[in-house]
C-alpha cells in the first residue's frame, strides 16, 4: 500500500572556513511507498506512543550513523507528513539527488520505506527552523532538543536589546538584464549600477571563497534601503557569491546591547547568508550617540571583524537618524572594503511610474492617477524614500476613506513634542544673538553655491577650509550651534554625511604610549562627511611638553590636513585657553578659518531665551514675572560666571517645580484651569537658582 510522505527538512550546511559555519535549512517533500509490518507507518497504526517511540528509535540511530558534523532526525507529524532536520559538511551540495542518496539507507533499512521521491525542495528561515525543532520536543521525538538548539544557534528571536527578522530570496536565478531591468524599477543611483556592473564581471570567479567587500546604503528609510539589499543578495546569489538566500535584518538595537550571546549567535547563524544592520538605534536612544553607543559599537564591529569573511554584511544608515552609524562605520573600515550605495532619485516620469508599481502590488487602489498627479506637484525630482512616504501616507488614509468608511470622520489625539521640530536653519535662525554665527553660515552656504557654479562652467576648483574655532564661557550655545550647523550644511550639500562627533580631552588622549594617534585618527573616521566637535580642547595642553596631549595636538593638525574636505573640526572652550590651546602648535592655527565668539547673554537676550524655552514647553509669562526675571537677570550677568543659557533653563524648570506645588496647595481638591497651568506667576521664580544671584542688600558701616 502506498502513502504519501510529506518530509520537511531543515538542513544545516556547516563549513568551517576562517573559523566560521554555513547553516543553511530547507524545506521538501517525499512521496513514500512502505513494506511489511514493521514499518514505521505500522508503528503509528498501533498506537501514537509506539509510533513516537519508534520515532525516537530512527532518530537515533539517524544522528549516529554519520560523521561528526552530518545528522539528520525527524522534527514532528505521522506518516503522511513528516518534518526532519539535517546537517551537511563543506563540500556537499544540498539537492535532490544528494538527499535521496542521504536519506536512502536509513528510510528503507530502519524506516520500512520500499521507494520514495523527493520534491519541492526550497530554502527556509532560522526561525522556521527552529520551530520545528520545538515540535520535535513537544512530541518527544528527541532527547535534548535544546542542545540540538544551542549547537544550530537558532535561539535568537526573543531578544530585548535588538529585533531580528528573516526573509527569504525569490528562488527564480537573477540574470544580469533581470537585475538591471529592477534597478530601473527601484530608480538605482549610479553607486548601485556601477556595483551590479562588477558583480556581473567576467573577470570573477562563480563560487564563494568569502566576501571581499560589504556594503553602506544610505536612504531616507528602510523600504528603500531594503529594495537595494535585496537586489544584491540576488545578484550575488545568481553569481555563487552567497551561499543562502536569507537575508537576517537587525534593527532597534539598544545602547545594552553589548556583550549580548544573542547577536553572536545570529552571526554564527547567518555564514554564508546576508546579515543587514540598521544603525538608527532604539526608539529611545539619546541624541549623544557617539558616547552612548560606544561599547555596542566596539562589539558589533568586533563580529564584522571576526565574521566578514563569511557573513555579507550590510548597513543601513537613514540620512535623518545617522543613529550609531558614523562611529561604527569608522570602525568596521578597520576591518572591511565597504561599498558606499545611494538610494535613487527619479524625476516626475520616473516618480509617477514607481508609485504605479507601489499601487499594483496592494490590494486595493490606494490611489488613482489624479491622486498621484496630484502628490507630485510640489518637487521636480523624488528620492525612493519620499515615495514610500507619499504611497503610506495614502495607503494609510485609503484604508479609512476606501475600506473601513465607518472611520472616516473619527479625529485622534496628538501629543505636542517639546523638542522644537522643523529646519535646522530656522531654529538657528530663531535663536537669540548670535549674529556673527548666522553671518558665517550665509557665508559658508554661499561660498558652496559659487563653487558649484564654478564646476558646472568647468572652471578651477577652489580649496577652501572651514574648521572653525568657538570661544565663550559655557551655556553660551557652542554645543547647540554645532549641532545645528552639521544639519544645515549637510542639507545645503557642504557636507556629505552630516556626522556630528563630539569630543573632549578623555575621548583624544590614549592611556598608554601609541594609543593616541589610533584614537584621534578613528574620531576623524566617525565624523567623515560632517563635524568633529572638540569640547574644552584647551585641556589637552600639558604642563610639560611631549606628553600625549602634545602627540593628540599632533595628529589632530595631520588629520585636519588629510580630511580637509570632509571634516569640519570646530575647537571649543574659554577664550583665553584657547589662546594657549593656539600657541601650542604653529600648525594649527592657519588650519582654522573662522574665529567666533560667543559673548555672554545680556539681560534682554536672556529674557528672550526665557520666552522663547517657556514658549516651547506651552507656558505664558505675563510682564510682572517678565520684569521679575529681568531683575534675577541683571543681577546673574554681574557674576563672573553666571550660566548663561543654562542659568535661564535651570530657572525655568525650578519655577515650573514651585508652580506645581503651588496649584495643588491652591486647588485643595479642586479643579485647576487651562489657563492657571500654562501660566507662570512672578511668585514662581522665588526659586533657589534666582537666590544665588539676588541682588546685595546695602551695608552701613565698615567691612
Amino acid at each position: 500500500m502506498c502513502k504519501i510522505l510529506h518530509l520537511v527538512c531543515g538542513m544545516l550546511s556547516s563549513q568551517k572556513r576562517n573559523g566560521g559555519m554555513e547553516m543553511l535549512y530547507y524545506s521538501f517533500r517525499i512521496d513514500c511507498a512502505y513494506a511489511g509490518e514493521e514499518s514505521l507507518a505500522m508503528a503509528f497504526r498501533k498506537t501514537r506512543r509506539e509510533g513516537g517511540e519508534a520515532v525516537a528509535r530512527l532518530n537515533a540511530i539517524l544522528c549516529a550513523a554519520y560523521e561528526e558534523g552530518r545528522y539528520t532526525f525527524i522534527c514532528c507529524g505521522n506518516p503522511g507528513s513528516w518534518q526532519m532536520a539535517a546537517a551537511f559538511g563543506e563540500k556537499d551540495k544540498v539537492s535532490v539527488p544528494f538527499l535521496r542518496e542521504f536519506l536512502k539507507t536509513p528510510l528503507k533499512e530502519k524506516g520500512g520505506v520500499k521507494e520514495f521521491s523527493l520534491s519541492n525542495l526550497h530554502e527556509i528561515t532560522a526561525a522556521e527552523f527552529q520551530n520545528d525543532l520545538e515540535k520535535a520536543d513537544n512530541l518527544d521525538f528527541l532527547d535534548d532538543c535544546r542542545r540540538v538548539i544551542h549547537n544550530a544557534h537558532v535561539d535568537i528571536f526573543d531578544n530585548r536589546q535588538f529585533k531580528l527578522r528573516e526573509e527569504i530570496q525569490e528562488e527564480a536565478a537573477m540574470t544580469k538584464k533581470d537585475a538591471l531591468a529592477r534597478a530601473r524599477e527601484i530608480l538605482a543611483d549610479q553607486s548601485l549600477l556601477d556595483e551590479l556592473g562588477r558583480i556581473y564581471s567576467a573577470e570573477n570567479v562563480t563560487s564563494f571563497h568569502g566576501h571581499p567587500v560589504h556594503y553602506k546604503i544610505t536612504a531616507g528609510g528602510q523600504p528603500s534601503a531594503m529594495a537595494i539589499v535585496r537586489l544584491l543578495a540576488g545578484a550575488l546569489h545568481a553569481r555563487g557569491r552567497l551561499l543562502g538566500r536569507r537575508i537576517s535584518i537587525v534593527s532597534e538595537i539598544t545602547e545594552d546591547c553589548y556583550d549580548e550571546s544573542d547577536m553572536d549567535n545570529l552571526f554564527k547563524n547567518a555564514a554564508g547568508t546576508t546579515v543587514v544592520i540598521d544603525l538608527r538605534g532604539s526608539n529611545e536612544a539619546p541624541a549623544n550617540y557617539a558616547s552612548a553607543y560606544e561599547r555596542v559599537t566596539q562589539y558589533i564591529a568586533d563580529k564584522v571583524r571576526d565574521h566578514h569573511h563569511n557573513v555579507l554584511c550590510m548597513f543601513i544608515e537613514h540620512t535623518d537618524n545617522p543613529g550609531f552609524a558614523p562611529s561604527l562605520i569608522a570602525k568596521a573600515e578597520e576591518h572591511i572594503g565597504l561599498i558606499p550605495i545611494s538610494e535613487g532619485v527619479g524625476n516626475r516620469r520616473n516618480a509617477r511610474a514607481y508609485l504605479h508599481r507601489l499601487v499594483k502590488e496592494a490590494d486595493f487602489e490606494v490611489m488613482d492617477d489624479k491622486e498621484i498627479d496630484e502628490a507630485l506637484r510640489e518637487k521636480h525630482s523624488y528620492t525612493t524614500s519620499e515615495l514610500y512616504r507619499i504611497y503610506n501616507s495614502f495607503y494609510k488614509g485609503g484604508l479609512k476613506n476606501k475600506l473601513y468608511r465607518a472611520y472616516r470622520k473619527v479625529e485622534f489625539a496628538t501629543v505636542k513634542k517639546e523638542m522644537i521640530e522643523g529646519d535646522a536653519y530656522e531654529r538657528l535662525q530663531a535663536m537669540v544673538g548670535l549674529d556673527s554665527v548666522k553671518a558665517i553660515v550665509h557665508q559658508i552656504i554661499a561660498a558652496h553655491k559659487v563653487e558649484k557654479m564654478r564646476r558646472e562652467m568647468g572652471m578651477a576648483r577652489q580649496s577652501r577650509s572651514l574648521h572653525m574655532m568657538f570661544t565663550g564661557n559655557p551655556g553660551s550655545a557652542k554645543t547647540t550651534v554645532a549641532r545645528l550647523l552639521a544639519e544645515i550644511l549637510k542639507k545645503e550639500g557642504v557636507l556629505a554625511s552630516g556626522a556630528y562627533v563630539e569630543c573632549g580631552r578623555g575621548d583624544l588622549v590614549g592611556k598608554y604610549v601609541g594609543w593616541t594617534a589610533p584614537t584621534v585618527s578613528e574620531k576623524f573616521r566617525r565624523a567623515r562627511g560632517g563635524v568633529l566637535f572638540i569640547d574644552e580642547a584647551y585641556a589637552l595642553v600639558d604642563d610639560k611638553d611631549g606628553l600625549y596631549g602634545d602627540e593628540a595636538i599632533n595628529t589632530i593638525v595631520q588629520e585636519m590636513e588629510n580630511h580637509r574636505d570632509d571634516v569640519l573640526v570646530i575647537f571649543a572652550g574659554y577664550k583665553e585657553k584657547m589662546k594657549q590651546f593656539l600657541a601650542r602648535n604653529e600648525g594649527l592655527r592657519s588650519r582654522i578659518a573662522f574665529h567666533v565668539d560667543f559673548p555672554d547673554y545680556n539681560a534682554g537676550e536672556l529674557t528672550g531665551i526665557l520666552t522663547l524655552m517657556a514658549k516651547d514647553r506651552g507656558y505664558t509669562l505675563g510682564e510682572a514675572s517678565l520684569e521679575k526675571c529681568g531683575d534675577i537677570f541683571r543681577a546673574a550677568c554681574r557674576q563672573k560666571e553666571f550660566g548663561n543659557g543654562r542659568f535661564v533653563r535651570n530657572l525655568l524648570e525650578q519655577a515650573v517645580m514651585k508652580q506645581s506645588l503651588r496649584l495643588m496647595e491652591k486647588s485643595d481638591g479642586q479643579t485647576v484651569s487651562r489657563e492657571e497651568i500654562a501660566t507662570l506667576v512672578p511668585a514662581d521664580f522665588d526659586v533657589n537658582v534666582a537666590e544665588c544671584y539676588a541682588p546685595e542688600e546695602a551695608r552701613i558701616g565698615f567691612v
